[in-house]
């Protein structure tokens, strides 16, 4: 008798522990986002003047950014590369929730936006034939 009564006071202390550290893990993820936002938001720009702070402040987006900042000299046409960062400012702003920016989102973001180059750059040898 006694140990079934053992039984179920530790069963009842390890459930009361488990829900306080759900709890707690919880309000800590809260926090974490609300510390990640101000930080976001605090932090100086560590980016070029090309690229909108909104998407540019993440660093979770310079991976991107750099790989088209090293095409975007290869292209002859300012229109072109205005389309292109328009283009690649829009795939960012998708890759951003929760403010925070998903860093699976701006990798799978790459080869869409590399493509995209790529026939920005057909269109632009076609057109100048």
């Amino acid at each position: 008798m006694r140990s079934l009564l053992f039984i179920l006071l530790i069963s009842a202390l390890a459930l009361v522990q488990a829900r306080t550290l759900s709890g707690s893990k919880e309000d800590y993820q809260e926090n974490d986002y609300q510390e990640s936002r101000e930080t976001h938001l605090s932090k100086p720009h560590l980016h070029s003047s090309v690229w909108p702070c909104d998407v540019a402040d993440y660093r979770e987006a310079y991976p991107l950014l750099h790989k088209v900042e090293k095409q975007l000299p290869k292209i002859d046409s300012a229109e072109t590369r205005n389309h292109i960062r328009d283009h690649v400012v829009t795939q960012l702003r998708q890759c951003i929730s929760a403010g925070k920016m998903d860093r699976h989102c701006v990798g799978r973001s790459i080869g869409l936006v590399m493509s995209f180059i790529n026939h920005q750059r057909r269109n632009q040898q076609s057109t100048d034939l």
